[in-house]
């Protein structure tokens, strides 16, 4: 069609769908018909002007299109109208294709699932029309049309709620998704639900919602609160559909608000209690400054009341890095968790989690708060403490935080209190083994800490007393296999008028054993002087400070009086002491007392049920299919000899890697300074020493073959290594006394030897001659049983030793051995027999006899 005053040419293109009943919803949450009685598609092609608009309605109108009463621009335009119970609601017309689309977009709480794609992160343009009407019980809040053009599907959506007796039942996005495409099969969809009720004195608030989550086709959270006078119920939970099938993904955690009818006395008094579960999921845990906001802790530490989805926000985070739940296949997890009062100045509250799966985590987490007094407003004392716990196999550590919060104050809210705790422990399949720490406020200035090792700030106070007054103190200690440290430091400052003053007190100590050694350091100044136009000039200034070290003791003093300065240096140099251990000093203080506990020999599997080895080392061990022992040592091993043959090495905690060995063992106590003789070499202690495991296995007198793929009766054996102490076995290295050099373990080392008996080896069938079978009559009697046998037989824990102890009795034994000598005396070729062989020591082995219990009858 061509416009009359430009000349410009503008066409349409325009479809109608009758839907017919096809669309009719009877939603049962609603209860109240909805249908979708048509839909026009239609394209405007150039500027339709109004007269071109006009003349082109009564065209369509013969194929019953009705076009919308106002022109439209250039693009594409939806039209649709809905009826709800009968009544005709027309839809706004939706345009798309337009360089500007008045279209709104839905909000992130209700995200909408792209209809008849597969597209993650999509989400269709809707208008929505409020339409706030009552009809009956329900009310409309309003309607939504959509158009999702990558699946080219119309979206009807409706947000309505049902009210009645005080409860109502809300939902959001709920509608359909109707293809244009044949067949034009609504998908029906719900975006989310909300519940409430409120009729004293029970009052119910909840609220559910479909969530985008990549890679789930189905993906729902909620959380509802329900309340009364006396106590409160609180949940949050979490559901997820796989794309492609497979397990869902689901967790909930809830809490019991006792209110005021909390559980216990005085010394202890529990308030809330809380549960929770999951599976296919995971819990983030929190690290030692994250505990404070960690939601499984906040939801019992605050009230009821906030905002159901905020706390579940919080739980699912924005992302997989913030999110604190999220999808993990074989993964399931409990948690239980409490908060109460102790002694009524205490609160404290505390989450349990425990992890399964391939990674199994045990830890606690929680808060501790104290104020004193407690009733006033405007206490002189409040202490906050977060605490962290954990293990985790797969680091096979155990790990213990605490931290002072912010908040806490001493005498005045303007002495804040500061620092943090840690204790750490590395068992056998860690990376540093046998290693631990614990450290209160940091480590020893001079301490050259590990990189495993967890920092720690100083726990002290900083106190502002007045504008003028400012005074700070601060304190550490700590732990390890081979050192003991402590400190200490503090400073007052204070300005009167022009005056100013100055007073610092410290002292630190490190303390290393064996060889003995220590290292002190301490000091104190005073200083004051008058302030003129911003510059101090000093009155008085006096400062001392020393050191002492040793053995050999030697140490340094330092005086100062208004800048001149009095050094004193006495004894030994500051270095590791020279007189090294001795070996029978190392021996008799660093190794076992007894020679077996130096090197043991332990079974770990095959011996005889109920067998226990014994002290005594000559004693015999009854063994069994699958024997296997370990040789351990407490003196590492450079070299593992079995029967004068070198055995392969293995890491447990890595078996596949090839193991480094380190060619000499350095014995740290006993190092000395180190020699070098006239061709460079050094020697004595510090060349180290070569320390070789030899074992031997005999039969008899002769040894039995070892590691020998060709022999069937071949023991095996593998030496087994793992991290040892650097401060036992290290190398000195550290010339200035520090207690560690940052290694904390040495690798390459064999502590035990792994030896496995070889499996059995039966004999080839024995043939028996066909003159054997031929018919002989006994004249032994048999043993016969005067009853008959049950059938089925049953199985009893005792079955095996009611067998063997039947078969060891003396009437058995009798009548046994009547038939063994007519049977040596009928001579049958190929037939072995031993007359009057004793069955007593079969009946010993009834435990060997099978795994399982036999059948009685």
């Amino acid at each position: 069609m061509e416009n009359e005053n430009s000349k410009e040419r503008a066409s349409l293109l325009a479809g109608r769908i009758d839907l017919g009943k096809l669309a009719s919803l009877n939603l049962p949450v609603i209860g109240t018909p909805v249908g979708l009685k048509d839909v026009e598609v239609g394209y405007a092609f150039g500027n339709i002007d109004d007269a071109q608009w006009n003349k082109m309605k009564p065209l369509v109108q013969d194929a019953g299109i009705t076009l919308p009463a106002n022109k439209v621009p250039h693009g594409g335009f939806l039209l649709a109208t809905v009826e709800v119970g009968g009544t005709p609601l027309p839809i706004p017309p939706v345009l798309f294709g337009q360089e500007t689309q008045k279209s709104v977009a839905l909000s992130a709480p209700v995200p909408i699932e792209t209809v008849g794609a597969e597209q993650e992160g999509a989400t269709p343009a809707v208008t929505w029309k409020e339409v706030n009407r009552s009809l009956s019980a329900v009310h409309i809040e309003r309607v939504g049309v959509g158009y999702e053009s990558k699946s080219k599907a119309v979206l009807v959506l409706l947000d309505a709620a049902i009210e009645a007796g005080g409860l109502r039942l809300g939902t959001k996005g709920l509608g359909a998704g109707i293809p244009l495409t044949a067949p034009h099969t609504p998908v029906f969809r719900l975006d989310g639900l909300s519940l409430g009720y409120n009729r004293p004195p029970i009052t119910l608030a909840g609220e559910f919602i479909r969530q985008q989550r990549d890679g789930y086709s189905l993906a729902l959270g909620g959380m509802a609160v329900l309340g009364t006078p006396a106590l409160s119920v609180s949940a949050l939970g979490f559901y997820a559909q796989p794309k492609g099938g497979g397990s869902p993904s689901l967790f909930v955690f809830g809490k019991l608000d006792l209110g005021k009818k909390s559980i216990g006395g005085p010394i202890f008094r529990l308030k809330k209690v809380a549960a929770g579960f999951g599976y296919h999921t995971r819990v983030r845990t929190p690290a030692i400054s994250e505990v404070h906001s960690f939601p499984f802790v906040t939801m019992l530490d605050k009230s009821s009341s906030e905002e159901p989805l905020k706390v579940l926000d919080q739980v699912l985070g924005s992302s997989a890095e913030t999110a604190w739940v999220y999808p993990k296949s074989d993964s399931i997890w409990l948690a239980a968790g409490l908060n109460g009062t102790v002694y009524e100045l205490v609160d404290i509250t505390a989450v349990a989690i425990g992890q399964f799966g391939h990674d199994f985590t045990l830890g606690l987490y929680g808060t501790a708060e104290a104020t004193f007094p407690k009733a006033p407003a405007s206490p002189w004392a409040r202490l906050k403490v977060d605490v962290r716990a954990e293990y985790r196999s797969s680091r096979d550590t155990l790990e213990i935080d605490a931290a002072v919060a912010p908040g806490s104050f001493l005498v005045s809210q303007n002495c804040k209190l500061r620092g943090s705790a840690a204790v750490r422990a590395w068992f056998g399949r860690s990376e540093h083994p046998g290693d631990f720490v614990v450290t209160v406020g940091g480590y020893h200035p001079r301490f050259n800490k590990p990189r495993h090792y967890p920092d720690a700030q100083r726990l002290g106070f900083d106190w502002n007393v007045s504008d003028g007054i400012y005074a700070k103190g601060e304190c550490y200690a700590a732990l390890t296999p081979h050192a003991f440290m402590a400190g200490f430091n503090s400073h007052v400052h204070g300005e009167f008028g022009p005056f100013v003053g100055d007073v610092r007190v410290y002292a630190d100590a490190l303390i290393e054993w064996d060889p003995f050694y220590f290292d002190l350091s301490f000091g104190g100044s005073v200083r004051g002087g008058i302030k003129i136009f911003g510059h101090v000039i000093p009155f008085i200034e006096l400062s001392v400070s020393g050191d002492v070290w040793g053995p050999p003791v030697g140490g340094k003093c330092e005086f100062s009086v208004m800048g001149r300065h009095v050094k004193v240096d006495f004894g030994s140099d500051r270095r590791p002491p020279k007189n090294a251990l001795t070996p029978s000093d190392f021996r008799a203080k660093m190794l076992p007392p007894l020679p077996e506990q130096v090197v043991h020999v332990v079974p770990t599997n095959g011996l005889r049920p109920g067998e226990k080895p014994s002290d005594d080392e000559k004693a015999a061990w009854m063994a069994g299919s699958g024997f296997r022992f370990n040789v351990g040592t407490a003196v590492p091993a450079t070299k593992v000899t079995v029967n004068n043959k070198d055995v392969d090495w293995q890491d447990p905690r890595d078996p596949k890697k090839e193991v480094v060995r380190t060619g000499k063992l350095f014995i740290r106590p006993m190092q000395d300074e180190p020699v070098t003789n006239k061709t460079g070499v050094v020697t004595g202690s510090a060349a180290g020493y070569d320390s070789i495991l030899e074992v031997s296995i005999l039969k008899g007198s002769t040894a039995e073959p070892v590691n020998d793929a060709s022999r069937l009766d071949s023991w095996k054996a593998t030496a087994i290594t793992a991290g040892v102490p650097a401060a036992l076995w290290g190398k000195r290295e550290d010339r200035q006394g520090i207690a560690d050099s940052g290694k904390g373990l040495i690798d390459g080392y064999a502590h035990s030897l792994q030896v496995t008996a070889p499996p059995p080896i039966y004999d080839a069938p024995m043939s028996l001659p066909a003159s054997a079978l031929k018919e002989t009559p006994l004249k032994a009697d048999l043993p016969k049983n005067d009853t008959s046998p049950a059938f089925p037989g049953k199985q009893s824990k005792d079955s095996r030793q009611q067998i063997c102890s039947n078969i060891s009795s003396k009437s058995v034994q009798e009548s046994r051995n009547k038939i063994v000598r007519e049977l040596v005396d009928m001579k049958i070729d190929g037939l072995s027999i031993v007359p009057n062989s004793d069955l007593a020591k079969l009946g010993k082995a009834a435990d060997d006899l099978d795994a399982d219990p036999l059948l009685l009858s």
